[in-house]
C-alpha cells in the first residue's frame, strides 16, 4: 500500500506549483486556488505569487477556508517570497512609486526596482483649469507621438472618476486622436448623443442606413417596423441606399400614403438641414434641429423626469462643445460633423486585435495593466486624493491609488493639477 504524503508536503509542492505559475494565478478566483487539506492541518496557505500587498489594496488577509474544518486560509504576498520586486517601469518612475507608498503603514517591506535605466524625468505641469488640463493631454500626446513615432495605443489617461473623462474625449475628439474607454462610459456612446449623432451623419452622408434608422425612428413619426422592412427589400432590390429609397417613385407605390408621407417629410428635412449646414452658424443651427424634431419634449415623455432631465443637459453641453468649437475652428456644422463622424470609425474599427486608440480609464479599472506612456490628471486635494477620504482620514487608499497610476506607466509620466476645476458646473 503506498503512503500518502503528508499535508506538509502537500502544501509545499502546491506552493512550489502556484509560485511557478506567477502572474496568471492572480486572475484567478481565490476559491479554485483553496488548498482542500485534511483536518490535522492547522492553517491552509494560499501563495498568490503575483501580487503585493499594495496590488491587493482591499483584500482581507484572512479568509474562511470552506470544507476544511474551520481552518484559515492566509494569503501570503509577493513580499514574504522575495524581498524587491522587477519592474518593467523606469528607476525614476519606480523612485516616484517607492516615495508615495512609503507613507503608508506596511506588513512587509518592499522596494521596487528596475534593470531598464533612469528614464526619463517625471513632469507634473499645472494648469490654470480643467479644460485647460485636457487641452494639454491631446497637445503633448500629439507631439510626443510626432517626435518619437509611437501608436496611440502607446498611450493612456488616467483618472479619479468617471467625470473627469467628459472634457478629455472633447478634447481628444478635438484634435482628431481615437481613444476608447475602460471602466467607464464614454459621452458620445450615451443613448441620447447617439441619437443627435445619428442626425449629423446623415447631414455628411444621407446613405448612412444605420444613422438613417435612428434618426427616423428617433422621435417616433410613425414610421413603424414593417414600413422600414418594405423599405429595406426595396433598396436591396435596387441596390440604392434607405435615403435614396425613400425617394424613389417606384417605393411610393409598397407604402400607405401616411407613411410615405412621413418619409418624404423627413428626407426633406434632412436635406434642407444639409443645404444650411455649409451656411449658417453650426450652434445655432444645431439647436434649431432639436427644437424642430422636438427632442427635448420626446425625452420628457419616454423618460422619468430625472433621467430626461440628465439626458437633455447631456445634449445640451454637446450643442455647447459643438459651438465652441465650430467659432474657435471657423468651422460649419458639416465640417464638424465630418470630424466626428471620422473619430467614431476609427474607435469602433473592428477586426483588429488591438485598434490603435489611446486608453482613458480611471486608476480602480487600470490595475494590472501597464502602458509606454501615462497622463495622470487631476492629482490635486479633492480629487486625488478624494475630499471624502481625506475628512474621514482615510488617505492611506489614495496614496495606494497614485501608487498604481504611477507603476501604470512604464517610460513616461505626465502628472497634472488644477490651480481650478469645476464641479457639479460651479467653480
Amino acid at each position: 500500500m503506498t503512503r500518502r504524503p503528508s499535508w506538509r508536503r502537500r502544501w509545499l509542492a502546491a506552493l512550489t506549483l502556484m509560485t511557478l505559475a506567477g502572474s496568471s494565478l492572480a486572475d484567478e478566483p481565490l476559491p479554485r486556488w483553496s488548498l482542500q487539506l485534511p483536518a490535522d492541518a492547522p492553517v491552509q496557505f494560499i501563495g498568490v505569487a503575483s501580487l503585493d500587498e499594495d496590488g491587493m489594496a482591499g483584500t482581507p488577509m484572512m479568509y474562511p477556508a470552506p470544507n476544511a474544518g474551520g481552518l484559515v486560509v492566509a494569503i501570503l504576498t509577493h513580499s514574504l517570497l522575495v524581498d524587491s520586486a522587477r519592474r518593467a517601469q523606469r528607476e525614476k518612475l519606480l523612485a516616484a512609486a517607492n516615495a508615495v507608498i512609503a507613507n503608508n503603514p506596511k506588513l512587509f517591506e518592499k522596494q521596487l526596482w528596475s534593470e531598464f535605466g533612469l528614464g526619463e524625468p517625471i513632469h507634473v505641469v499645472q494648469c490654470k483649469d480643467d479644460a485647460s488640463e485636457a487641452g494639454m493631454v491631446a497637445t503633448r500626446l500629439l507631439a510626443h507621438k510626432f517626435e518619437n513615432r509611437t501608436r496611440f495605443a502607446d498611450y493612456a489617461v488616467l483618472y479619479r472618476g468617471n467625470h473627469q473623462a467628459r472634457l478629455i474625449e472633447e478634447a481628444l475628439r478635438e484634435h482628431k486622436i481615437p481613444y476608447a474607454i475602460s471602466g467607464g462610459q464614454s459621452f458620445f456612446d450615451r443613448a441620447e448623443i447617439k441619437d443627435v449623432l445619428a442626425y449629423l451623419r446623415l447631414l455628411v452622408n444621407p446613405d448612412d442606413d444605420p444613422a438613417f434608422i435612428r434618426a427616423v425612428t428617433t422621435p417616433k413619426r410613425g414610421i413603424g417596423n414593417v414600413t422600414l422592412e418594405r423599405l429595406g427589400s426595396h433598396a436591396g432590390e435596387r441596390h440604392v441606399s434607405l435615403f435614396a429609397a425613400c425617394r424613389e417613385v417606384s417605393f411610393a407605390e409598397r407604402v400607405p400614403a401616411a407613411q410615405r408621407e412621413g418619409l418624404a417629410e423627413f428626407a426633406g428635412f434632412v436635406e434642407r438641414m444639409a443645404w444650411r449646414a455649409v451656411r449658417e452658424p453650426a450652434g445655432a443651427l444645431l439647436q434649431e434641429m432639436l427644437a424642430a424634431i422636438q427632442y427635448e419634449h420626446w425625452l420628457y415623455d419616454s423618460e422619468e423626469p430625472r433621467p430626461a432631465e440628465s439626458k437633455w443637459k447631456n445634449v445640451q453641453d454637446l450643442v455647447a462643445w459643438i459651438t465652441r468649437k465650430a467659432e474657435a475652428d471657423g468651422k460649419n456644422l458639416i465640417e464638424l460633423a465630418q470630424t466626428i463622424a471620422l473619430i467614431t470609425l476609427l474607435e469602433g474599427r473592428e477586426g483588429e486585435e488591438e485598434p490603435d486608440v489611446v486608453r482613458l480609464s480611471t486608476l480602480h479599472a487600470s490595475k494590472g495593466l501597464e502602458y509606454p506612456h501615462v497622463f495622470l490628471i487631476g492629482c490635486e486635494e479633492g480629487i486625488l486624493p478624494h475630499q471624502e477620504s481625506i475628512d474621514t482620514g482615510m488617505v492611506e487608499e489614495e496614496r495606494r491609488l497614485m501608487y498604481v497610476g504611477i507603476t501604470r506607466a512604464q517610460r513616461s509620466l505626465t502628472i497634472s493639477h488644477c490651480v481650478k476645476r469645476k464641479r457639479a458646473g460651479e467653480w
